[in-house]
Formats: C-alpha cells, structure tokens, sequence
C-alpha cells in the first residue's frame, strides 16, 4: 500500500494540498471520465526499490499534467513501515511559475 505525504504542505492552499494528496493516491483508470487521472498501480507488483523510482517519475508526470501550477521537486521513500507492506511517499512541491 502506498501513502503519500506533502512536505511543504504549510506553503500550500488547502484546497491544492488536497488535491494534489488525491492525485498521487489514486490509480489511473479508474476515475470515471477521466481515466488519465492518478498515477500507474503497475508499482505495486514491483520490487520495493524500483516501485519507490516508479512512483516518483508517475508522480512528477501527473503533476507536470493535472497540477501544473507546482513541480514536483522530490520524492523520499520512508520506510518505517514496509515490514508492514506500507511505504510513505514524501513528496516535496515546489512553484512552477
């Protein structure tokens, strides 16, 4: 299972944070109408280390597409729970303008 988690959320509006967390949670295809929407679960059959490379490349792909208003900066795999089959995404946005 993948979380993700925004690390200069306090530079962002509410509404942008909230976005940007349903983007980057949200597996393409299965949004109704907009099927491009989200990031590849192709990920989550991977081994830990190349889905942490995957992921960061979707995400700055989803980002560059539905929230051009940021770029994403960085991406930073916390791996306290992956015993746990869970890995946190921080992803660092920054201004694109």
């Amino acid at each position: 299972m993948i979380q993700v988690r925004i690390k200069n959320e306090s530079l962002l509006d509410a509404t942008l944070h909230t976005r940007l967390i349903n983007l980057f949670s949200t597996i393409k295809g299965t949004v109704p109408y907009m099927r491009d929407f989200g990031i590849s679960g192709d990920a989550l059959d991977m081994p830990t280390d190349r889905a942490v490379n995957y992921l960061a490349a979707e995400m700055a792909e989803a980002c560059e597409q539905w929230e051009p208003s940021v770029r994403v900066a960085s991406v930073t795999p916390d791996y306290k729970n992956c015993a746990e089959g869970r890995v946190t995404m921080i992803v660092e946005v920054v201004d694109n303008g």
